[in-house]
């Protein structure tokens, strides 16, 4: 019985200055009741009565008489533990890409024993705190789509990952949405008994500010220009995202650079909120942008997928694998049109398209290149501060990078390449608007352009 088990108990010294402090604390919070006959008399009445024990493992272990309690360990096992890898498609990151790649793939996944969840609906809504649903469809929604859980989702989620349990078999999971607030609680709760490995892309933060700017403009409607009050080129969008890291040593004295920059959506800050809680601790799995394309580095190094792979690399080779759009930097010509006509009348993206082809026939005829237009670059000290948070950030999110010289060299020497090219520049508006030499472009605007 139980009674025969070997013990080890508290020290007669470890037991006297647990009463002695047992003692203290009542006497500091309850001092009348420590001085009534049920405060202190009692409470050393009752400590008498404890022993302070526990089973000795250690002599179980080292005494023979116990072997017969581990003669069946050989035939125990531990039910294996399933997992959900979880691609939280950050902006800029083409998780739309890799989302239609694995829906591609859906049935070789199943033979690599990976269950890919594919829906018309998204799950991140039915994770979403209330407060971030409000919030959402106080903003309009995302990008026009539905941001509601709709019923059927959840049960057929529960359906997916019992289907998934039954198979003995790991789940992979891609939506864009997880990426924003709440939805690193939220999925604990509907997981079940899947294990969760968050799967986070890692660019460059200078190259993904690049593309962030190119994406925000094709996404701007006339409202948006508006509210920016013609604030619409690259240097006007760096200097508003980087307003308080620009501004760090007068205004934000002792924080740190990496907190500065206002980016809710970039890696760091999605790896931050999802860090923040305890079960995601060491499930957190950082895949450089850069190493090889993301579908690649999704199912042949994260998943290691053996025929998903197979399948990939061989697209690859025959150049039918999907790939990431090319075209990253607006052109000079659309920047000085939304820039110069932002407020005159120009209903649509497409609309300042066509302007920016009129404004280079415009210059093509007076002799004018691109290379003529005046330009506004970020001042070196700008600069030196995007600079230092990119290398920051790439310390703390690529570990391997963060002792070796190579990581940090490539860092800069990718840097110096992007300021040579003109990067970091935009058209120079108010060189324009006061020059006599482009008042040619100031001509009354075809009303065509504003339909």
């Amino acid at each position: 019985s139980v009674e025969h088990l070997p013990t080890e108990c508290l020290y007669k010294y470890e037991r006297a200055r647990l009463l002695e402090a047992s003692l203290a604390y009542e006497k500091s919070m309850l001092p009348d009741f420590f001085a009534s006959p049920k405060g202190a008399p009692k409470l050393k009445s009752d400590f008498e009565k404890w022993r302070f024990c526990s089973v000795d493992s250690a002599a179980i272990i080292s005494d023979p008489r116990w072997d017969f309690l581990f003669k069946d360990a050989s035939d125990f096992s531990v039910p294996k533990q399933r997992k959900a890898f979880l691609h939280i498609g950050a902006p800029q990151m083409d998780g739309a890409l890799i989302e239609t790649a694995l829906a591609r793939d859906e049935s070789i996944l199943k033979d690599d024993q990976y269950f890919f969840f594919v829906s018309h609906d998204n799950l991140a809504p039915c994770v979403w705190s209330d407060d971030q649903r409000r919030k959402v469809a106080a903003e309009g929604g995302h990008d026009g789509a539905n941001t509601t859980c709709p019923e059927y989702l959840l049960p057929h989620f529960h359906e997916f990952l019992s289907n998934a349990t039954a198979a003995d078999s790991d789940v992979v999971i891609s939506d864009e949405w997880l990426s924003m607030p709440s939805s690193e609680m939220g999925l604990l709760k509907v997981l079940e008994n899947f294990d969760p490995l968050i799967v986070l892309y890692y660019r460059r933060f200078v190259d993904w500010i690049l593309i962030s700017y190119y994406q925000s403009h094709l996404d701007a409607g006339v409202s948006t220009l508006e509210s920016m009050n013609g604030q619409v080129r690259l240097v006007d969008f760096i200097r508003h995202v980087c307003s308080r890291l620009f501004a760090s040593e007068t205004n934000h004295p002792g924080k740190r650079l990496i907190d500065l920059p206002l980016t809710p959506d970039y890696t760091y800050q999605l790896w931050e909120r999802y860090m923040d809680v305890p079960a995601n601790e060491g499930n957190i799995e950082i895949v450089n942008f850069d190493d090889r394309p993301v579908v690649q580095s999704l199912l042949c190094d994260v998943l290691d997928a053996e025929k998903a792979c197979k399948f990939e690399l061989d697209r690859f080779e025959m150049n039918k694998s999907a790939k990431s759009p090319s075209e990253s930097s607006v052109p000079k010509y659309v920047e000085m049109a939304m820039g110069l006509q932002w407020n005159n009348g120009v209903r649509s993206m497409k609309s300042f398209y066509k302007l920016a082809d009129i404004y280079e026939e415009k210059m093509t005829a007076r002799g004018l290149v691109e290379d003529d237009i005046p330009e506004e670059c970020l001042s070196r000290a700008e600069m030196s501060m995007l600079h230092m948070v990119s290398l920051e950030y790439e310390r703390i999110l690529l570990p391997s990078h963060r002792d070796s010289s190579q990581g940090e060299e490539n860092m800069r020497q990718h840097f110096a390449a992007l300021v040579a090219s003109g990067a970091f520049c935009s058209v120079d508006l108010d060189k324009m608007v006061h020059s006599m030499k482009w008042q040619f472009l100031f001509e009354p605007l075809d009303e065509t352009l504003a339909l």
